[in-house]
């Protein structure tokens, strides 16, 4: 499997939704992820990372569906 980070994200009035991220330039990424991450609505998302000496930073956005609706915020 490839480097990976999974998470929640989730907010007074909206759906939970569950992610993992993988890292861009990882050869593991199996190309199902890869067709899945271009996907709005996948839990998948090929993040790259900046580093700056030896911390490194990745950005995911995240959009949330409102409870009882199927249009994404």
């Amino acid at each position: 499997n490839p480097g990976h980070i999974h998470y929640h994200v989730s907010a007074p009035g909206y759906r939970e939704r569950v992610f993992e991220i993988v890292f861009e330039g990882d050869a593991l990424i199996p190309e199902q992820w890869r067709r899945d991450a271009t996907n709005p609505e996948s839990s998948v998302a090929i993040v790259r990372l900046e580093t700056s000496g030896t911390a490194h930073r990745g950005v995911q956005n995240v959009t949330l569906r409102r409870a009882g609706s199927d249009q994404l915020f």
